[in-house]
């Protein structure tokens, strides 16, 4: 009974003794520094899971295009007709270590009373590099009535 009673008490110390240095070691693990390598990459992905943080539209401007459609002689003009128009501007990247791709945006048109009157989608198939700014040009055929546009980016690539 003696020897029984030896042996529970001896197998308790030894799961007390082994819990403690579970305990202790899985708080080591837990509070073990990450290395800069890993801090880059726990850094590159969060970015790249977040593209529209890091992405947007810069100086982003409209200009109308014309196009001649019938030459000027003796006593007559050039006749023109409006077509359509070119948006210039800039997409910048400000993460500091994603490299984004594909960039969507879209082109929203509002009338006087500030009510959306068309909107359009455009993907640029193009690299974004960490920290830079890349022009872009888009042709668009606005509505006639709109009196405003918005440009944004609704989504993006991580890479």
């Amino acid at each position: 009974m003696r020897q029984k009673l030896f042996k529970m008490r001896t197998s308790k110390i030894v799961l007390l003794i082994l819990v403690c240095f579970f305990s202790i070691g899985c708080k080591e693990n837990q509070s073990r520094k990450k290395t800069p390598e890993e801090l880059r990459h726990e850094l590159k992905q969060n970015e790249q899971s977040n593209p529209l943080d890091y992405i947007s539209v810069a100086e982003a401007i409209m200009t109308p295009q014309r196009k001649k459609v019938k030459k000027a002689v003796l006593f007559k003009k050039a006749k023109y007709v409006d077509d359509g128009a070119i948006i210039n501007g800039y997409i910048q990247n400000k993460a500091s270590l994603a490299k984004f791709k594909d960039v969507k945006l879209k082109v929203t048109y509002y009338s006087n009373t500030k009510s959306i009157i068309s909107e359009k989608t455009f993907i640029l198939y193009e690299y974004y590099y960490p920290n830079t700014s890349e022009s872009f040009t888009i042709k668009v055929y606005p509505p006639e009535s709109y009196s405003t546009l918005n440009i944004n980016v609704i989504n993006a690539i991580g890479e």
